[in-house]
């Protein structure tokens, strides 16, 4: 019976596979998987002191003294950005992230990796994408330009330390850039008066991009209800309608939103028949709009609201005065005066800025527009809300005021007792035997006011005061030890 080889116990062997060639060596490592390894040399002694070196390693592998996780992140660490990269980008496209976002990223971190000499995964550091964006500063670009690339850069890093191949995030104290101080591009709502003057002149153009005037109105009036992207818009087909129904909504699907999840916006029946129409003819598998390049979306748009603002400087060619205000006046204008400028992604903007305006609840505002957090809506719409803080400050005044604040707590009258108990007390007990009989009366009413008020006791102290001593029988105020600030009956 052949007996059993102990793998893994710390013996190997040398050997050639040819007389002429190199010495080869046969081992078994910690987990007992045989291994061979070509030395290339042709002594036998070298040979020998290298298959002592690998069975050192594995000793020290088996007795636990080289870790090989750490081991295998520092190989990892080692490996080339752009290897990285590949795997990256295969876990966001599993992850369902669109290829526009995908690309963007990778660019990004492409970008800010060949500004910081990144070469490796352990090159990368927080001082180096400090570095780069003082750089980008200084070159004046925009903090949302910034904030892309820092976003980016932490992403890659969360996911190199999650998935072992750094030991610790290196970004993970890195801040991304505020973009509410240095916003390049600011967007204004659609005005409510502004879109009678801009549906009136939009029905009564040409095609624009190839687009009909219906389906053109129809398409904004959508992206102000829904608050839909372009994209989304874009994406939608005639089976995503749903316009039977008291509540008529439109879906878009998850593959299409910007979070990755469904997206079912309700909108009114009267933009539900016009979709309709739009769509009576179509299969269920067309799209609902026929939209232009995403660049001629926000033209098509700005040019259907040049359309409008002539037409209602048009209105008033017969009065000069009034025409002359409305040449001032940024009314319909692409950019007002606060250089707030408007294109077809305002149309979303519109949709929350609406809703903010009629008092609609800021958490309804928050679900419509698909928000991530309470803050970015409060941020981007609070201003809109109607403003309740004097509101708020008559309520507490009318707490203030109120005349008998204890009737609440069932303890009315407690506050007036208290004051005739504390008047009752400052007389003097001279002043207590003044009384002659022609004002016995009010000693008596003194004496029925001193059995009958109350008291507020520092009940710590268990001592009584003269006062209370000298009196006795059932009238006498009692005191109890309760540790506390009360007011007690006098019984």
């Amino acid at each position: 019976m052949s007996k059993k080889r102990n793998r893994g116990n710390g013996s190997g062997s040398v050997f050639k596979r040819r007389d002429d060639g190199p010495y080869v060596l046969s081992w078994y490592d910690q987990n007992g998987t045989r291994r061979e390894h070509n030395t290339l040399q042709f002594d036998k002694q070298t040979a020998e002191r290298i298959l002592a070196d690998k069975l050192s390693e594995v000793a020290l592998r088996r007795d636990g003294i080289i870790d090989a996780k750490l081991e295998s992140i520092s190989i990892q660490s080692k490996r080339s950005i752009t290897e990285h990269l590949d795997d990256f980008k295969a876990m966001l496209t599993a992850l369902q992230r669109s290829e526009s976002h995908v690309t963007r990223t990778k660019v990004f971190i492409t970008e800010v990796c060949t500004k910081a000499g990144f070469v490796s995964a352990s090159d990368i550091s927080a001082d180096g994408l400090n570095k780069v964006v003082a750089e980008m500063q200084a070159e004046d670009k925009a903090a949302r330009t910034i904030q892309g690339r820092v976003v980016a850069m932490k992403a890659f890093t969360k996911w190199l330390t999650d998935h072992d191949k750094l030991a610790h995030d290196p970004l993970r104290s890195v801040k991304r850039p505020s973009t509410k101080t240095d916003r390049r591009r600011r967007r204004r709502m659609l005005l409510p008066t502004e879109w009678p003057y801009l549906k009136a002149a939009t029905l009564k153009s040409g095609p624009r991009n190839g687009i009909s005037p219906i389906e053109r109105i129809t398409l904004y009036e959508t992206a102000i209800q829904t608050g839909l992207r372009s994209a989304e818009l874009r994406s939608l087909k005639k089976v995503d309608l749903f316009l039977a129904g008291d509540k008529p909504y439109i879906r878009c699907r998850a593959e299409n939103t910007k979070n990755g999840n469904v997206a079912k916006q309700y909108i009114e029946k009267n933009l539900a028949e016009d979709l309709r129409r739009l769509t009576a003819n179509k299969t269920p598998g067309a799209s609902v709009f026929v939209m232009p390049d995403p660049l001629y979306v926000a033209r098509t748009l700005r040019e259907d609201l040049d359309a409008a603002r002539k037409a209602w400087l048009a209105e008033a060619k017969h009065d000069d005065e009034t025409r002359k205000k409305r040449e001032e006046s940024d009314f319909l204008a692409v950019t007002n005066e606060q250089g707030e400028s408007l294109d077809f992604h305002s149309l979303r903007h519109t949709t929350g800025a609406w809703l903010a305006l009629k008092g609609v609840h800021v958490g309804v505002i928050k679900t419509v527009m698909r928000h991530s957090s309470i803050t970015l809506t409060m941020d981007t719409y609070g201003h809109l809300l109607p403003d309740q803080h004097s509101e708020a400050i008559g309520v507490m005044a009318s707490m203030l005021n109120d005349q008998n604040p204890l009737a609440a707590t069932g303890t009315a009258g407690i506050a007036p007792a208290v004051q005739t108990a504390v008047e009752v007390r400052k007389q003097t007990p001279s002043d207590a035997t003044k009384c002659d009989e022609t004002t016995s009366e009010c000693c008596e009413d003194a004496s029925d006011a001193k059995r009958n008020l109350l008291r507020i006791a520092d009940v710590c102290d268990g001592k009584q005061s003269d006062a209370m001593k000298a009196e006795i029988g059932p009238d006498r105020i009692r005191t109890c030890n309760q540790g506390i600030m009360s007011p007690l009956l006098c019984r």
